[in-house]
């Protein structure tokens, strides 16, 4: 087995989840599972550059353009992969069915309603969450929201069994989960506190919360988690995160 090194595994993190050129266009199974845990690292870089792309517009703009600026760029940058799970995942669970059913509905390419009213409200909510943040407050919660939502996805990864048989999720699966699930905590605790200080520890304490049970309705629908899944937790914990840090930080200017 080929050894990877930390560059090389975040440079694979970066490759899945953005549509930014990083290097060659295939990867190979273990690239990918060891880019786990830099998945975080990834998600800052995402925020990062929508931060970079945002900062003049922001002096510029006025009302809610900045806000669906920033809601699309995020979108943009994974390729809108993360909500189409999202839209997949609702489209299962809200079918009042059998597992076997939900599975095959989460698979089927086509977008029912429900799907299509996840995406709205969690866009909404991004939306109205940085329309009410001062320049600097926005573009530090910009920083941090994909960080935290590609967090989510690394504790579905460690914890959440796989239960396709086969799919993209399956490549994911960690040895060292343990290792994995502490190392992409500290890395988001870490730039989480220095940004936003105790607020946005509360904000992610919360939003881990969320997490749970949303992990919890996982295992009760389908016993475990896809790579749907694994997108729905990723926008979900951003939405979360979103609305609290709007919440707390918005009255303190």
């Amino acid at each position: 087995m080929s050894r990877v090194n930390p560059v090389g595994r975040l440079a694979a993190g970066i490759r899945f989840l953005t549509i930014l050129p990083m290097g060659k266009p295939g990867e190979n199974p273990e690239e990918l599972r060891k880019s786990v845990p830099f998945f975080p690292l990834a998600g800052l870089l995402i925020g990062f550059l929508c931060s970079v792309l945002l900062y003049f517009p922001l002096s510029l703009l006025t009302g809610l353009v900045p806000s669906v600026l920033a809601v699309a760029i995020l979108v943009g940058m994974s390729g809108g992969l993360h909500m189409d799970g999202l839209a997949d995942t609702y489209d299962g669970f809200m079918s009042h069915t059998g597992r076997d059913r939900i599975m095959l509905i989460m698979k089927d390419s086509r977008v029912g309603t429900m799907g299509v009213l996840a995406v709205v409200f969690v866009i909404m909510i991004k939306v109205a969450a940085f329309s009410v943040l001062s320049k600097d407050q926005f573009l530090r919660v910009l920083l941090l929201t994909p960080a935290v939502g590609r967090w989510a996805m690394v504790q579905q990864i460690c914890f959440m069994p796989y239960v396709r048989d086969k799919g993209l999720g399956s490549i994911f699966r960690q040895k060292s989960k343990v290792f994995t699930s502490i190392f992409s905590s500290v890395l988001s605790l870490g730039a989480v506190f220095a940004l936003l200080g105790m607020n946005g520890l509360f904000c992610f304490a919360a939003t881990a919360v969320v997490l749970l049970l949303f992990s919890v309705w996982c295992s009760k629908m389908i016993g475990g988690a896809t790579g749907d899944t694994y997108g729905a937790s990723s926008e979900i914990s951003e939405a979360v995160f979103l609305l609290l840090a709007a919440f707390l930080l918005s009255g303190t200017g």
